[in-house]
């Protein structure tokens, strides 16, 4: 997906930029101490941040969504239910810790009994949820302005 492949590349070419310069600094006694940490912090991409990008995941049916991201050896997966949901709301709320950050977004799910569910939005899905808009209306889920 959009989000997932971007940012794959960028900690991609972070690591290839980063291991090779810090390795040449340390190899040349230039900030030693600082080269060889960050030489071998680095490694952190390749083992631990870029597999995660490649099991991050949503599922869509028309029985639930399935969300799976986080690292690939401690994933966060969240299952929504989507049995008896007649209209999706999309819900804007500003990050108080985060003044001029972003707004997170979530979904609320309005059930045929007239409950609401809360469904937080993460990256991947946020990149991608025009695609599960249009499946979803399909499916006769309705998105009221």
């Amino acid at each position: 997906m959009q989000s997932s492949i971007g940012r794959f590349v960028v900690w991609t070419i972070a690591f290839l930029v980063i291991a090779p310069v810090s390795f040449l600094l340390w190899r040349k006694k230039l900030l030693k101490v600082y080269a060889v940490s960050i030489f071998f912090a680095s490694f952190v991409i390749p083992l631990i941040v870029l597999p995660g990008f490649v099991t991050e995941k949503i599922r869509v049916s028309p029985k639930r969504i399935e969300i799976r991201v986080g690292f690939w050896f401690s994933p966060h997966v969240e299952t929504f239910d989507l049995e008896g949901v007649v209209s999706i709301y999309e819900v804007g709320v500003k990050q108080e810790k985060a003044r001029l950050g972003p707004t997170k977004l979530y979904w609320m799910l309005e059930g045929r009994d007239g409950t609401m569910r809360r469904m937080g939005l993460p990256d991947l899905f946020n990149a991608n949820r025009g695609e599960v808009v249009r499946y979803l209306t399909k499916e006769g889920i309705r998105f009221p302005g």
